[in-house]
């Protein structure tokens, strides 16, 4: 069974904007396809690419705005409620936590968990 009903999936296709999308395709290219980045990516681990990771897709290529600039809608290290946790990063919407963005390295099992935060 599909994620998306086709008609709910193609209601939202036509309603992206083509031309904005195809700009940030390009920067998102340009960057995350060239080889000797990858291979530097690979190479790193989690905390060396972290806000390199962050800046680059999230800021540049996803257009979200991070904290301490103004209106921001990004934050990182967003502690959660329920441990003495951290995420790498928080989407905020309307200045609430919408989505959390949890960095692993290139040779980590990606589990996900459910994470209440403040």
């Amino acid at each position: 069974m599909p994620l998306f009903q086709k008609t709910i999936l193609q209601k939202h296709l036509r309603a992206l904007d083509v031309e904005r999308l195809e700009k940030h395709w390009k920067v998102f290219t340009e960057h995350f396809h060239n080889p000797v980045i990858q291979k530097n990516i690979c190479n790193s681990n989690e905390e060396q690419y972290q806000e390199g990771f962050v800046e680059d897709l999230f800021v540049r290529v996803l257009g979200y705005v991070k904290n301490p600039a103004p209106d921001f809608n990004f934050i990182t290290e967003q502690k959660n409620q329920g441990d003495s946790g951290k995420a790498d990063g928080a989407i905020l919407i309307d200045g609430n936590v919408r989505a959390v963005v949890e960095l692993k390295g290139t040779n980590t099992n990606h589990q996900l968990r459910h994470i209440n935060f403040t």
